[in-house]
């Protein structure tokens, strides 16, 4: 499997306490290797060699509505 970068608007995300939650729920699926998230843009990028339904699925379920923009090639 190739190295996948997905990238997710979270609507849920405005503070700290919810940033937090999303990268903890994104930290628990196997094959990630970097995870970025903004505040102001409410944007998570998830890069590695994942699943990525997994990777929604998990955010989805800890934090709230989730926005998927782009998934590909890293």
């Amino acid at each position: 499997m190739a190295q996948q970068k997905v990238v997710m608007k979270v609507l849920t995300m405005t503070d700290d306490k919810t940033r937090q939650k999303a990268m903890e729920a994104v930290t628990d699926v196997v094959g990630v290797d970097s995870i970025t998230a903004t505040l102001n843009d409410q944007m998570m990028t998830v890069i590695g060699e994942m699943d990525t339904a997994n990777v929604v699925m998990k955010v989805k379920k800890r934090v709230g509505k989730v926005d998927v923009l782009s998934i590909g090639p890293a």
